[in-house]
């Protein structure tokens, strides 16, 4: 996801630019911080808290990647494109260049985001199976007959 690509290349930035003590609590957060709140334990919640509250930026990234999240939460397209459009003026406003590249990106292809809410379908599953293919391909060197690989696919896509 695009978001967490922003909240990440935000938390690489301000751990380039901290000091040996705070580099020390950003390094090794990533994947606190790109988390899900509700599924971290009171530890993770604790330590997620102390590097929020030791930097404004990281903390600034984070709140918009949860307001992002909360976007997928509404019913009607129109509410949702209202959100988007709050959303990409706090991401302007935020001062953060990853959110405001995004955010332009987000306002050019506002319908395309907010499709979900729409049709409440996404393309996961679809490149889900992309990847199965492409695994399967890969560790049998490439298959000569293509029936067999076609019986592969079935069998292993079944199987999940």
């Amino acid at each position: 996801m695009n978001v967490n690509r922003a909240v990440d290349e935000v938390r690489r930035s301000q751990c380039r630019r901290a000091g040996t003590e705070e580099r020390q609590l950003i390094k090794g957060q990533r994947y606190l911080i790109l988390g899900n709140h509700e599924n971290l334990d009171a530890d993770g919640r604790g330590k997620l808290d102390l590097l929020l509250e030791a930097n404004e930026a990281i903390s600034t990234a984070y709140i918009l990647k949860e307001q992002f999240r909360a976007l997928f939460n509404y019913r009607r397209q129109g509410w949702a494109r209202r959100a988007l459009a709050n959303w990409c003026e706090l991401a302007h406003a935020s001062g953060l260049a990853p959110f405001q590249r995004l955010a332009r990106s987000f306002t050019q292809h506002c319908e395309r985001v907010c499709g979900f809410v729409k049709h409440g379908l996404t393309s996961g599953l679809i490149e889900g199976f992309n990847n199965l293919v492409s695994r399967m391909i890969h560790k049998a060197c490439g298959y000569r007959d293509l029936d067999y690989l076609e019986l592969k696919l079935r069998h292993h896509s079944v199987m999940r």
